[in-house]
């Protein structure tokens, strides 16, 4: 299904590049659409492609030209768009998932078009309905990815304090607030400062002559080497 999609893009881009470089045509992507129905009733490999499929293809390239076109009326490097290899094109995408993959009711299995029953380890809960899916080979491995709504977050409160991104230190009272965990912790880094300090103590080497000090119940106590 990879390279059935990837030469169908490499097809559809050097007939673009060859009806305007040798007759100054521009094919349109309706007049492509029509060819691409007429292709899948002549060669069962186009054909066993699900044909949602071969329109997002056809809708990808149309993208890409039309930022070609874009960069150019700009003024900027145009960089037209290229041949993809298979390095390059590791992905099939469905443009109305919800009704092409179909799982069951376990969400254990997924059924995908033109190969069938495939064996499903999912980390959460795919919605009942959601947009976009794609196929995705990555690393010698295969992974579905859904496009869904998020409920959008509540509204904080007027007289709410925004809780600061990141980790915020204050130097006086020495406490680091985490913004994702929603916590705080005093004195982590005068905790922080004690440990270096006794790691650089353990690190030292005694002098002849010196005392070292040893740890004892009742605190420190130094002895004579």
């Amino acid at each position: 299904m990879l390279d059935v999609t990837r030469e169908l893009y490499n097809a559809l881009l050097q007939q673009r590049r060859d009806a305007y470089r040798l007759r100054r045509v521009t094919v349109t992507a309706k007049m492509q659409y029509a060819e691409m129905t007429a292709l899948r009733a002549e060669d069962a490999r186009v054909r066993a492609v699900y044909r949602e499929s071969q329109d997002a293809v056809l809708h990808r390239l149309g993208l890409a030209m039309a930022a070609f076109f874009r960069r150019c009326k700009r003024g900027e490097k145009a960089g037209h768009p290229r041949f993809k290899s298979r390095r390059r094109w590791k992905q099939v995408e469905f443009p109305h998932g919800d009704r092409a993959l179909r799982f069951d009711q376990a969400q254990q299995r997924v059924k995908i078009p033109s190969v069938g029953v495939v064996k499903l380890r999912k980390g959460r809960q795919i919605p009942a309905t959601y947009k976009r899916a794609w196929v995705v080979r990555k690393n010698d491995r295969w992974y579905a990815s859904f496009e869904c709504e998020r409920a959008p977050m509540q509204q904080r409160e007027k007289n709410a304090r925004p809780r600061p991104r990141g980790c915020s230190v204050n130097s006086t009272q020495q406490r680091c607030t985490m913004a994702r965990g929603g916590s705080s912790t005093a004195g982590s880094i005068a905790a922080s400062k004690r440990a270096n300090a006794w790691r650089g103590r353990r690190n030292e080497k005694p002098m002849r002559g010196a005392t070292m000090p040893i740890r004892s119940p009742a605190g420190w106590s130094t002895v004579p080497m």
